[in-house]
């Protein structure tokens, strides 16, 4: 049993106790149900309740998930995790983004990993850069501008294989921002 670390943020934003969200989850023998159904179910109870309910319906499903044993931190549904890591950088969008996917397109290889299927998009909030692994995993690197002079960098790894895996790219991505 793994308690999430957003039980706090759902008892504030739902107004129910976790205690109150399990006793729900029995009732409605969500133990037996698939994520899509118990999702379907949280979003029925919190639809024109609350803000957001689409998203507060995925974060307590996977909340109640890891408080079940189903899955752990990071890790998503279909059983792979994901990993991310963040900075904010000085300068304008375009100008770290042509920096980073320059350089991020030149390597053709991290952490033993070689890339496929290298892409890039933009839309007039985020500049992206994605790419295949040979391991099946992906990246995808975003930027946004979040000031004057500021851009948020997220580089998020999906797909992968196991906990120890997302811990270790977790730490290779740390260290390739810095």
């Amino acid at each position: 049993m793994t308690k999430s670390q957003s039980i706090e943020s759902i008892e504030k934003a739902t107004g129910r106790s976790w205690d109150e969200w399990n006793k729900f989850f029995a009732d409605n023998n969500a133990k037996e149900l698939d994520h899509k159904s118990v999702a379907s179910l949280v979003h029925k109870e919190l639809e024109g309740k609350i803000d957001s309910a689409g998203w507060w319906s995925q974060a307590i499903t996977v909340a109640y998930e890891q408080y079940i044993g189903r899955r752990e931190p990071g890790q998503k549904s279909d059983g792979t995790y994901e990993v991310s890591v963040s900075k904010t950088v000085e300068g304008t969008r375009d100008e770290v983004y042509a920096s980073y996917a320059e350089k991020l397109s030149q390597a053709k290889q991290f952490n033993n990993l070689t890339t496929d299927n290298e892409r890039t998009s933009t839309t007039p909030v985020r500049s992206y850069w994605k790419c295949d692994f040979s391991d099946g995993s992906k990246i995808i690197w975003s930027f946004e501008q979040k000031n004057p002079g500021k851009v948020l960098l997220v580089a998020m790894h999906t797909g992968l294989a196991s906990s120890e895996s997302a811990v270790k790219w977790r730490d290779f991505w740390k260290e390739y921002l810095d």
